[in-house]
């Protein structure tokens, strides 16, 4: 993307924290921002993140991306060839993806994520719990024609223990796949999640060309200039940075759950024999192409804007 040249980690961390202190400072025009791509409270949702970012890892979120994208690729090939291991490569493509948000974002560091082992789901009840999350994900729920979600109750996060720590498997994998189950239907419908990550600038380019006060957004450029910004730059960073956290906080992360339960049983017999129904007919499996489709999507997208960093 030609508005995105190379930047040093400086200058992205910079161009992100401005793009949320204008959001502030000129509610008149980021209003549009929000009404031109169905993003209400656009920055109160992912601007949590933008004081927690540390650029200092950069090379090592791109090799956490980079192995990611092998177990995608290998989860694409293998469900098209009808074979189960299909689910394990795409719980570990996810695992890893979101480990690399987590340490993007400056929310864990490698250290944190290694330490986790194979098992993201072992903090995702500190993180459902967490008030900082809470606000992103249910307070400032984004997202025009989906349901709001509910936030998290103290049955809820028994629930999700329950998942994380039983041993009975028909209990993990029916409640891991409601998980994925509501993933796939956000998937579905159209928001942030499922744009073109590319075109969200250019779409919030264009409306304020045609909707804002020429007067007020050349004052808004020449702000950006004396800030030494550049008001096209400063718009694809900001912007590629709340479907990065978006993704972060309504996919990756609930999948990373969700999926976990699948990763031993497609690859053990004795497993495969305790359950109840094939596990072709979870969602996990029937939603497969839905899910790697935003997955994969996401991956290559998160790649590039890394490396132009």
């Amino acid at each position: 993307m030609s508005e995105n040249q190379k930047l040093t980690s400086t200058d992205r961390a910079k161009m992100i924290r401005t793009f949320y202190r204008f959001g502030r400072e000129y509610p008149s025009i980021w209003k549009y921002v929000q009404t031109s791509v169905s993003f209400h409270n656009f920055f109160e949702s992912t601007n949590i993140f933008v004081d927690k970012l540390d650029f200092s890892d950069i090379d090592k979120v791109i090799e956490w991306v980079n192995v990611a994208i092998g177990d995608i690729d290998a989860a694409r090939k293998l469900y098209k060839s009808v074979n189960r291991l299909a689910l394990y490569h795409l719980q570990q493509g996810v695992e890893k993806l979101l480990k690399a948000c987590l340490i993007f974002t400056g929310f864990k560091t490698e250290s944190n994520v290694i330490s986790l082992n194979h098992k993201p789901q072992k903090f995702a009840i500190e993180m459902i719990n967490d008030s900082d999350i809470q606000k992103a994900v249910y307070d400032y729920f984004p997202f025009k024609g989906v349901k709001k979600l509910k936030k998290p109750s103290a049955d809820d996060v028994r629930e999700l223990t329950e998942l994380v720590t039983t041993n009975n498997k028909l209990i993990a994998l029916e409640k891991g796949d409601d998980i994925v189950t509501g993933v796939s239907l956000l998937l579905g419908n159209p928001n942030p999640v499922t744009y073109d990550p590319n075109e969200i600038g250019k779409l919030i380019k264009d409306t304020l060309e045609k909707i804002v006060n020429p007067s007020e957004l050349k004052k808004f450029k020449k702000r950006c200039d004396e800030e030494s910004i550049g008001y096209d730059k400063m718009i694809y960073n900001g912007s590629n940075f709340c479907y990065i956290t978006i993704n972060m906080s309504l996919v990756l992360l609930p999948l990373a759950i969700g999926l976990y339960p699948f990763e031993s049983t497609t690859r053990y017999p004795d497993e495969l024999r305790k359950l109840d129904k094939r596990i072709e007919e979870y969602t996990a499996y029937t939603a497969f192409d839905t899910i790697i489709s935003q997955v994969d999507k996401f991956a290559e997208f998160f790649k590039k804007f890394l490396s132009e960093g």
